[in-house]
Order: C-alpha cells, then structure tokens, then sequence
C-alpha cells in the first residue's frame, strides 16, 4: 500500500477554494472537482491529520454534550 503525501499548499488551496464556495480546486497543474463541500471538509481534516501526524502533533478531539431531556442528576443518589 502506497501512502499519500500531503502538502501544506494543497491544503491551503483546498481551503481557500472551501472558503469561497468553490467546489474545483486547481493545484500543482492538476484539477479536482469535488462533489460537495462536506468531501471538501472531509479531505481538509484528512490533510490537516496527516499533516500533524508526519510533523509529530497530537490530536485531540473533543465531545461535547448537552441535553434539555432533563438528563441532570434528578435526585438519583
């Protein structure tokens, strides 16, 4: 299995092209259609990943909850 190697100006036409709207991406005399800005989300945390990975960065994520179902402690001891 082949890896792909990622670039910091990949990503950041990526995003500039994300940021815009723009679903075609040019980079590096190759063109890139997208489908949707979520595939584009997608490949951008894919690079951003990668790119942390090879540098040595951590990753960490985080899940946040909120509940209005009345999910509280309730008296229940």
């Amino acid at each position: 299995m082949t890896e792909t190697v990622y670039t910091l100006a990949q990503l950041n036409a990526i995003k500039k092209a994300y940021a815009s709207g723009v679903l075609r991406v040019n980079y590096d005399g190759t063109e890139t259609l997208y489908r949707s800005l979520s595939d584009m989300q997608q490949i951008i945390n894919t690079i951003t990943r990668a790119l942390n990975a090879e540098a040595g960065k951590k990753t960490s994520s985080q899940v946040r909850m909120k509940t209005s179902r009345g999910l509280d402690d309730g008296g229940c001891e």
